[in-house]
């Protein structure tokens, strides 16, 4: 059933793609995936965003996220992120600085605008998903199942390679065959924001996302913490055959540990191999709050963040300059 979904909602998409769009069926490395679709557990480097809150606009924290997956990137030359949208003039105009310096870094061929269709139900209309919140939790399954990749929130920072969890050729030496690779939030759920996955394919259905997709059949648009990242773990406790969870290295710090963010008690990372973090997320919705808390000044140039003695501060010098060096 689920896989029935999954092609309905891409039909939806693709027609909308006919009509004039930029369309992600079309790019080469796309078309590419069907030739690997005899290989289990294939994870191609495709970043994928998702932005649907037209009134946001593209800030220097979004533009960190794309440059950090630039910069990080196992090729960073040949990388491709899409960030799908149904957000037709938010990226358009000279008066949107930072995505206009980040398109001009990556260029069309590596970063894709594309144009979707925003459906708020599923399984026939009967399941109404209701906040935009609500829709991108499941637009992200959608995506992974069709093209797999890495799906990715506009406020997590790679830093460094995630090398040891592609899967990108045929000796598939570097990890275990698992279809979603995510990260550990906390004793009862994992951070949907950030994931890895194989697409799943008639020959090597990605299972976990296929159950994890059934699951919404229940859902009420009022539930979103307990299907987002707690169905997941529900999941993996049944199927642990079927996922990697990774415990401390990635989606740091969560909700709990903010202060370790914005505070004063620096965040130890890339020190050793306990403390070698893949990404991190930067908590976007919390930054205007705490830096007026703890520096009274919010962060809107590059300059904001040279004097920071917190790990902010060091992780955004480390993605711009190479160096967690304060000023």
């Amino acid at each position: 059933e689920s896989i029935k979904e999954i092609d309905k909602f891409w039909e939806i998409q693709k027609k909308y793609c006919e009509n004039g769009s930029e369309c992600i069926f079309s790019v080469p490395e796309i078309k590419m995936l069907e030739d690997y679709s005899f290989r289990g557990g294939y994870i191609p480097e495709i970043y994928h965003y998702t932005w649907f809150t037209c009134g946001v606009k593209f800030g220097m924290l979004n533009f960190l996220s794309i440059f950090s997956v630039l910069k990080f990137a196992d090729q960073p030359d040949k990388v491709k992120i899409f960030i799908h949208t149904d957000c037709d003039d938010l990226f358009k105009g000279s008066d949107n600085i930072w995505f206009n310096k980040i398109m001009k870094i990556a260029g069309i061929n590596r970063l894709i605008i594309q144009k979707i269709y925003l459906i708020d139900s599923i399984w026939n209309n009967k399941v109404s998903l209701g906040k935009v919140v609500h829709i991108s939790d499941v637009y992200r399954i959608f995506l992974l199942a069709k093209f797999g990749g890495i799906y990715l929130d506009n406020d997590m920072v790679l830093l460094k390679s995630h090398k040891k969890f592609l899967r990108n050729d045929d000796k598939n030496e570097n990890h275990e065959n698992h279809n979603l690779i995510i990260a550990e939030e906390s004793a009862a759920s994992l951070a949907n924001g950030f994931m890895m996955a194989s697409p799943s394919t008639l020959v090597n259905p990605n299972k976990i996302l296929l159950k994890w997709l059934q699951e919404y059949k229940y859902y009420q648009n009022i539930m979103m913490g307990p299907y987002s990242v707690m169905k997941i773990w529900a999941l993996s406790q049944k199927y642990p055959e079927e996922i990697t969870i990774v415990k401390n290295q990635m989606v740091r710090p969560n909700w709990l540990e903010i202060d370790l963010l914005f505070g004063d008690k620096v965040l130890l990372w890339g020190e050793d191999d306990d403390n070698d973090f893949y990404n991190m997320h930067l908590n976007s919705r919390y930054i205007d709050k705490m830096m007026l808390k703890h520096y009274n000044h919010t962060i809107r140039e590059f300059s904001d963040i040279d004097c920071l003695t917190n790990t902010f501060g060091e992780v955004a010098r480390f993605i711009l300059y190479g160096n967690k060096d304060i000023c």
